[in-house]
C-alpha cells in the first residue's frame, strides 16, 4: 500500500473517530440539560421539593405534639462523617455536642 492511500485511510479513520466523539459528546450534553431542567422543576419555588420539606416539617411537628417534645429546646446535632477504609459505603453519626451517654452511672 502506498504512503498517500495509508495517509488518506488514517486521515478518514480520524474524521470518523472525531465525528463519534462529537456525537457521543452531544448525546451526553442533552441528557445532563435533560436533568438540569428536572432538576430546576424540582426545586422550584411551590415545586416538589419545597412541598416535601413542608409535609416532612409538618409530620415531625405532629410527632413532637403526640409525644410531647418542645421541638424548639431539642439541642443542635452535630453531624460527623467517618470514613471506614474497609466499608463500600460512606457511614454518618450523629451525636449531641455534649454527649453524656457515656458518664452515665450504670447502677
Amino acid at each position: 500500500m502506498s504512503t498517500k492511500k495509508q495517509t488518506s485511510e488514517r486521515q478518514t479513520q480520524l474524521q470518523q473517530d472525531l465525528q463519534n466523539e462529537l456525537y457521543t459528546a452531544n448525546h451526553l450534553l442533552q441528557s445532563i440539560s435533560l436533568e438540569l431542567q428536572k432538576i430546576k422543576k424540582i426545586t422550584e419555588e411551590d415545586g416538589e421539593f419545597e412541598k416535601n420539606v413542608s409535609q416532612n416539617s409538618s409530620l415531625i411537628a405532629k410527632l413532637a405534639k403526640m409525644k410531647h417534645i418542645n421541638l424548639k429546646t431539642l439541642p443542635a446535632f452535630d453531624r460527623l462523617q467517618n470514613h471506614n477504609r474497609e466499608a463500600t459505603s460512606e457511614i454518618i453519626d450523629y451525636q449531641l455536642p455534649n454527649d453524656t451517654s457515656s458518664n452515665m452511672d450504670d447502677t
